[in-house]
């Protein structure tokens, strides 16, 4: 309705310039200004319609869980901007790596039954400046419940884990034996000047960019980082978010030994963490910092 009367007014506007140009009789004094308050009236009401809802609403941030593009879990709004904030806000434009972040933490701690073993995705709508799907999908398992036994002696310090899931229980089907916790090979020393600057040059990316989930994991498998830079990576990340986690692993692999920055770039490239197109950018950069 606003619309039309803003047309209607404007077309009123244009007949009364025609009538001036023909020589047609014009319309009195009152009659212009009344038609000219109705054209400045009708834009006012569509200004303030137009802005009311940046000013209300702002900018959100929705996010969920799916299993073959079903609803599993519904997060609602992860992260919002108020005002006049735009499409560029660093919360909506990062609204598909929150949410992805969001399900990842979910699965990995609290899972259906329903959908244990599948595969779950997420999805994000950031308002109306994008939407879609997370780039990976977790697989949905229940979380284990461990005890630790920890038995304490002159010479040595042993520890006896018994683990099951949580739909298991602690018998029947649970595991149960000596846990060792997996003795450090990994190399010490820093790492070589062109690999240490590749790092520092995609610093801001890899912060911006990576889920230590599994990363981490193989770079432990690998023996890149021990159990305790496992175990401080990963309260670092509970404790200070995603992105300090991803700071603590890259100061960490700086003193990893001069072959923790190739071993870095094949866990990137697995298959199970999906970082392949940043690894060949990684090599490829590092190479034109090698002596010709």
């Amino acid at each position: 309705m606003m619309n039309l009367t803003v047309v209607t007014s404007l077309l009123v506007m244009v007949a009364i310039s025609l009538q001036s140009v023909s020589g047609i009789k014009q319309p009195t004094r009152l009659q212009t200004i009344m038609m000219n308050l109705t054209v400045v009236t009708s834009l006012l009401v569509m200004v303030a319609i137009s802005l009311q809802p940046v000013e209300a609403a702002g900018r959100r941030c929705w996010c969920d869980a799916r299993v073959n593009d079903v609803v599993i879990k519904n997060f609602d709004v992860i992260d919002s901007c108020g005002g006049w904030c735009g499409c560029g806000d660093n919360r909506i434009n990062r609204c598909g790596l929150t949410c992805d972040e969001k399900v990842q933490d979910w699965v990995e701690t609290v899972c259906l039954q329903k959908y244990k073993g599948q595969q779950v995705r997420s999805h994000f709508k950031a308002s109306n400046c994008k939407t879609g799907d997370g780039s990976r999908t977790y697989t949905c398992n229940l979380p284990k419940l461990c005890t630790e036994k920890v038995t304490e002696n002159i010479v040595f310090t042993q520890t006896v884990t018994t683990c099951g899931t949580a739909s298991e229980g602690m018998s029947g089907s649970s595991k149960t034996g000596d846990h060792w916790k997996k003795m450090s090979k990994k190399s010490r020393g820093s790492l070589p000047d062109a690999d240490r600057s590749t790092l520092q040059y995609f610093h801001v990316r890899l912060k911006t960019d990576i889920c230590l989930h599994p990363l981490i994991d193989h770079l432990f498998n690998e023996q890149v980082i021990d159990q305790d830079e496992l175990d401080i990576i990963t309260t670092t990340k509970e404790r200070s978010g995603r992105a300090s986690g991803v700071e603590k692993m890259l100061e960490i692999l700086r003193f990893s030994g001069r072959q923790a920055f190739h071993l870095f770039l094949e866990c990137l490239e697995n298959k199970d963490v999906g970082y392949e197109e940043l690894a060949k950018e990684l090599r490829k950069h590092r190479q034109t910092l090698l002596p010709v």
